[in-house]
C-alpha cells in the first residue's frame, strides 16, 4: 500500500485519485484538509473502538500539491548497508555460474574439494539471503506467484539452477560417473543457468538509478546495469574456461569465452557511462572505481593474453564484480508516495 502516489499526476491537475473517481459507491473522499476528529469517532452504524489504524497519514512538508519535497527529505530504502544478504546471494549465483559452466566437466572431474566448496557457498548464501525478510520461515511462499512474478521466478530459477549442480557434483564426486563434454549435460546447465540470472535482473525492473533520474521507471525490458548478472557471470564464465587443465578449448567453451569477452566489454562500457558525469569523487569512491576498471576488467583480460589460464585473473574478476554489484544497490531508488 505504501507504492500508492494518490496518483500524484492528477493531483497536479486538481483532479482527485483515480480510486476516488472510481469508487461506484463514493465511500472513499480525498481532501488536504484534515477530517475533524468528530468525524474518525463518530459515524452512524459502527461502534465506538479503541482500536486505532495501521497507517496514519501525516501532513506533508510543503504546500503546493504535485511538487516534491528536497531531496534531502527522501528515505531511501534500498541500499547494500541493508540488502547486504541479497548482495550475497546475487553476487554467488553468477561466481557458481561461472565456475561451473566455464571449466569442462574433465576438469571438474579431477577438483572434488573445491566442487563442493562452491557448492556449500551457494547454498549457504541462498539461506542467509532470507535473513532480509521479517519473517525468514515463510520464504519458501517465494515461489507461489511462479507464473507472473519475476521475484518468485528468481527463486525457483535459483533453487532448480543449485539443485542441477548439486546433481551434477554428486554424479561426478559420489557415484564417480565419467560425463563426457559432448553429453548435452553443459548445454542444459548453461540454459538452467542464464534463466536464473536473467530473473535476477529482471526483479528490479521497477527500480531506477539515481544517476539517471529521468529513467522510466516501469519497463518491460531487462535493467541492464554494468553488475547485471547476466553480463557478469558470461564474463566471469568467459575468463574460467581459462582456468588449468581446461585447454585447449572445445567448440562450446570457445563459444562461452567469445560471449564472455562480449559482455566485459559491455560491462566496462556501462560502468564508465554511469560514472563519466561525476564531477568530484572521495577518495574511498577512486579507490573502488580503480578496482573495478583495473582489477576487474584490465589485469584479468591481460593475463588472460598472456598467460592463457590463470586463478589470478578470475579471483580479479571476481572482486571486481563484487565491488560493481554492491555498487548497484546503492545505486538503486524505488518510489515512494508523492515523489
Amino acid at each position: 500500500m505504501e507504492k500508492c502516489t494518490f496518483c500524484n499526476h492528477r493531483l497536479t491537475q486538481n483532479k482527485p485519485p483515480a480510486c476516488v473517481t472510481a469508487c461506484p459507491t463514493n465511500a472513499l473522499q480525498f481532501s488536504f484538509t484534515p477530517l475533524s476528529s468528530d468525524l474518525v469517532r463518530n459515524i452512524a452504524g459502527f461502534p465506538r473502538t479503541t482500536l486505532k489504524p495501521q497507517i496514519q497519514f501525516k501532513s506533508l512538508r510543503f504546500n503546493l500539491p504535485g511538487i516534491s519535497p528536497p531531496q534531502s527529505n527522501r528515505v531511501h530504502k534500498i541500499s547494500f548497508n541493508h540488502e547486504w544478504p541479497l548482495w550475497l546471494l546475487t553476487t554467488a549465483i553468477p561466481i557458481l555460474f561461472a565456475y561451473f559452466i566455464g571449466p569442462s566437466l574433465g576438469w571438474h572431474a579431477q577438483v572434488r574439494i573445491q566442487d563442493f566448496i562452491f557448492l556449500c557457498i551457494g547454498i549457504a548464501t541462498m539461506l542467509i539471503s532470507t535473513l532480509h525478510l521479517g519473517k525468514p520461515f515463510r520464504a519458501w511462499r517465494a515461489i507461489l506467484n511462479f507464473h507472473s512474478s519475476w521475484l518468485s521466478k528468481e527463486i525457483g530459477l535459483i533453487g532448480f539452477f543449485l539443485s542441477s549442480l548439486m546433481l551434477m557434483v554428486v554424479v561426478i564426486h559420489i557415484f564417480g560417473v565419467n560425463l563426457p563434454n559432448n553429453s548435452g549435460l553443459r548445454p542444459l546447465l548453461w540454459l538452467i543457468g542464464v534463466s536464473a540470472l536473467y530473473s535476477i535482473d529482471r526483479v528490479y525492473d521497477h527500480a531506477r538509478q539515481k544517476s539517471f533520474p529521468q529513467e522510466e521507471v516501469f519497463r518491460s525490458r531487462p535493467f541492464w546495469h554494468s553488475s547485471s548478472a547476466v553480463l557478469g557471470g558470461s564474463f566471469l564464465a568467459g575468463i574460467a574456461v581459462m582456468l588449468p587443465l581446461s585447454a585447449p578449448l572445445p567448440f562450446f567453451q570457445g563459444v562461452i569465452f567469445c560471449l564472455g569477452f562480449l559482455s566485459g566489454l559491455t560491462q566496462l562500457s556501462l560502468y564508465v557511462n554511469r560514472h563519466r558525469d561525476q564531477e568530484s569523487l572521495s577518495p574511498h569512491q577512486v579507490a573502488l572505481l580503480s578496482a573495478r576498471v583495473l582489477g576487474g576488467f584490465i589485469i584479468p583480460i591481460a593475463l588472460i593474453i598472456t598467460q592463457g589460464s590463470s586463478w589470478g585473473a578470475f579471483l580479479l574478476a571476481v572482486l571486481g564484480f563484487s565491488i560493481d554489484r554492491m555498487e548497484f544497490y546503492n545505486d538503486l531508488e524505488i518510489e515512494s508516495p508523492g515523489w
